[in-house]
């Protein structure tokens, strides 16, 4: 059987190595250009530097803040309104992520707490206008509403409550019932039997339905709008002194308590 041998030649063996003709080549490039080659890597070094500080600044930050935000929130528990509006402010102010976006809700949960509506109404004007989350904005709107209402500004209270109502999220119910309560402070009696006519007829389970139906028996109205099952006012004498009496601070106790229990584990979850 023939077999073919590769001959090599005097010419293939003056050849340069492949691997030395490229090492050469590198050192020829590092030599010819050794300022270039140094400035590129000191330019590396620093840039990797300063990637490695903001990354370590940034999750110390959020660290930090998340610590803060904590202790505010104790605070609140606790009813320390002082510290925790304090804790909220500084978070809000120089804290990082989104704690720090939470903060002012927070913030505004312990100056309605505290008496303190206009501070409430400042801290959640500002949340809402930066917004974007649907279930948190449904919150501080409920709340915004009932610090007008403390405020005596029924027509915002009003307005703020509508608005909150159609955003979906878990304070909607709170919302319907401040809508038909604030019509009623400004005077607009059949608006406010209809509001909460309407509240029974889209939520037949609510267990604001009792003390729903009682307030209405107490404006002389029924359950429903049927002219057969009209009540008088001097049936419910008792109801109606209990709801034209009513001062304004009296439901966003409730309101302000429902809002904090529901924003306050999402803010915890982050």
């Amino acid at each position: 059987m023939a077999t073919s041998h590769y001959k090599i030649n005097v010419k293939d063996l003056k050849k340069p190595d492949e691997f030395v003709t490229t090492v050469d080549r590198i050192g020829n490039y590092l030599a010819n250009n050794l300022m270039r080659v140094i400035i590129g890597t000191a330019i590396a070094i620093v840039l990797g530097a300063i990637i490695f500080t903001y990354f370590f600044y940034r999750s110390h930050m959020v660290r930090a803040t998340a610590d803060h935000f904590y202790d505010a929130l104790v605070a609140l528990n606790h009813k320390d309104y002082k510290t925790a509006e304090d804790g909220f402010d500084s978070v809000a102010h120089t804290g990082s992520g989104k704690l720090a976006h939470l903060a002012p809700l927070y913030a505004a949960t312990a100056y309605m707490a505290d008496h303190k509506p206009a501070e409430t109404r400042d801290k959640l004007e500002a949340f809402i206008a930066d917004s974007d989350n649907h279930l948190f904005k449904n919150l501080a709107m409920v709340q915004l509403g009932v610090a007008y209402e403390n405020l005596g500004d029924y027509k915002k209270a009003h307005n703020t409550y509508v608005e909150a109502v159609a955003i979906s999220g878990p304070a909607k119910i709170d919302a319907q019932l401040g809508a038909a309560r604030t019509l009623l402070k400004q005077g607009d009696k059949a608006g406010a039997i209809a509001a909460w006519r309407k509240f029974l007829v889209e939520n037949p389970f609510s267990n604001e339905r009792m003390g729903i139906i009682d307030t209405l028996a107490g404006l002389g109205a029924a359950p429903t709008d049927s002219p057969a099952t009209s009540i008088s006012p001097s049936t419910s004498s008792s109801a109606a002194i209990s709801t034209t009496n009513s001062s304004p601070s009296a439901p966003s106790t409730t309101t302000t308590s429902s809002t904090t229990n529901s924003s306050a584990p999402a803010a915890s979850a982050h």
